[in-house]
């Protein structure tokens, strides 16, 4: 923005930019009060952090926050007693059928203090921010506050835990093809990092990258792609789930609909059974709203998981008002990757499909021009110039 002054383009300052350019003023208002909101939510998280979280890590209030962040903590040799009462560390290796403890337990292991952990999953969280921010034309403090007003998510960053691993490998993944799949060096760190939060993800990841190659012939026919998936565990599921079963340690499935579904899918039904497992993971928990607070001790199950499924479904609802269903966009058909195969679970958790919730927020968040205003945002520029010196 300038003017013409003596023959030469001088730049307009201060109220003179405003009153050329009102929509500069109405951004910048908006970007105000955008770290304003997220300024709150960090304030208050780290109020949570030191009233609930830190006391609940060090047994201080016997509250269960984290999904498995006790159990890490133990696992990682930060606190004494296993709060599963196992005396066994041998029985836990890091990476299982069943389980990885790999990421959270290198995390614990290096820094050793609940709010340097704190520290560091913010900037992971932000680091992600950045990777979507820098490749994709996003509306960056709206993608901020969707992403913190989820509460696993939240908790995620207040706790040690997988899930800040996923989202991130998640946005790197993202970053990898919009920026035309170019940096091997990127592929594998995105993979080595989704591997430190589930080995599952890794392999979804990769999965994935195979079924988008440009030298899959299915990879423009993706419709039928993911008919080709969900056959293919229709068919093969059967013949595998009491291996699966005993690998997990499964005597008997929880809860009755995921128990029924998941019964009818070891008789060949998958098929029938993938959208309702799907909507159940993302939404069924949000039923347990009506009776929170009933354990007042298990502030994960009786709280995080229903206003989680909540986050899911309003997400779910403002993307089917905002946006239309495209796959073409690779983004959204990994999110449905990643539901089919993650519904074929035998128990629900919603948070297994937070890449799904990333990437509707990152659509409700995309810019429709074509130009992306995120990254002249200076606290992202920080994190990005930080994160590429720390590589």
């Amino acid at each position: 923005m300038s003017d013409l002054i003596g023959g030469r383009r001088q730049p307009l300052l201060g109220a003179a930019r405003f009153r050329n350019n009102p929509l500069t003023w109405r951004l910048t208002i908006n970007e105000l009060v955008g770290w304003l909101v997220i300024a709150l939510i960090v304030l208050c998280s780290l109020g949570l952090f030191f009233f609930y979280v830190e006391p609940s890590s060090n047994g201080g209030n016997n509250l269960r926050i984290g999904a498995d962040s006790a159990f890490y903590l133990w696992h990682a040799g930060i606190n004494r007693d296993n709060p599963y009462g196992a005396n066994d560390e041998s029985t836990f290796p890091a990476i299982s059928f069943g389980s990885n403890y790999l990421g959270p337990d290198l995390i614990g292991r290096l820094l050793r203090n609940g709010f340097l952990i704190l520290c560091f999953d913010y900037f992971l969280f932000f680091v992600a921010i950045a990777y979507i921010a820098r490749s994709i034309s996003v509306r960056a403090l709206l993608l901020t506050i969707l992403l913190l007003m989820n509460p696993s998510i939240l908790v995620s960053v207040l706790t040690l835990n997988k899930e800040i691993l996923v989202l991130l490998s998640t946005a790197m993944l993202c970053y990898y093809l919009e920026t035309g799949r170019r940096s091997r060096l990127l592929l594998c760190c995105l993979l080595i990092v989704a591997l430190l939060g589930r080995w599952q993800n890794c392999l979804v990841d990769g999965f994935f990258l195979l079924m988008t190659a440009p030298w899959n012939p299915l990879n423009k026919r993706r419709g039928v792609t993911l008919a080709i998936l969900v056959l293919t565990i229709t068919i093969v599921y059967p013949f595998l789930w009491p291996f699966i079963n005993l690998a997990l340690g499964i005597n008997e499935y929880e809860g009755k609909t995921i128990a029924v579904l998941t019964e009818a899918q070891t008789h060949f039904l998958y098929f029938v059974v993938v959208i309702p497992k799907i909507a159940l993971n993302l939404y069924g928990g949000a039923i347990e709203l009506a009776r929170a607070g009933n354990d007042n001790r298990d502030v994960y199950n009786s709280l995080i998981v229903p206003l989680t499924s909540l986050a899911n479904a309003i997400v779910t609802v403002w993307y089917c008002i905002a946006r239309k269903l495209d796959l073409r966009n690779d983004r959204l058909f990994l999110a449905l990757v990643y539901a089919i195969i993650f519904a074929v679970s035998p128990f629900t958790q919603c948070r297994y499909l937070l890449p799904v919730y990333l990437i509707l927020c990152i659509e409700i968040a995309r810019n429709k021009s074509a130009s992306a205003l995120s990254m002249r945002i200076l606290p992202f520029r920080l994190v990005w110039a930080c994160h590429r010196r720390v590589l």
